[in-house]
């Protein structure tokens, strides 16, 4: 449920809007587990050969990270 989340409403977002949709949505997409899905996502596409979808993905690994490090800075 996670992964369709994150493809369907936060991947496709621009910048701005990537950081509107996670002020907002905190809860499910922050820590260890939204970090965890998001690394099984991108498993998942390289076995499906996806490399657009897996490219998302790990920006949206390193957005999460940074914030997790930093906060909003």
């Amino acid at each position: 449920m996670c992964r369709k989340f994150l493809t369907k409403h936060v991947l496709h977002f621009s910048h701005v809007d990537f950081l509107q949709a996670l002020r907002i949505d905190l809860g499910p997409m922050l820590g260890d587990t939204g970090l965890w899905a998001l690394k099984n996502y991108v498993t998942y596409q390289t076995e499906k050969g996806n490399d657009e979808k897996k490219r998302k993905a790990r920006v949206a690994i390193d957005l999460l990270s940074n914030f997790l490090e930093h906060g909003f800075d």
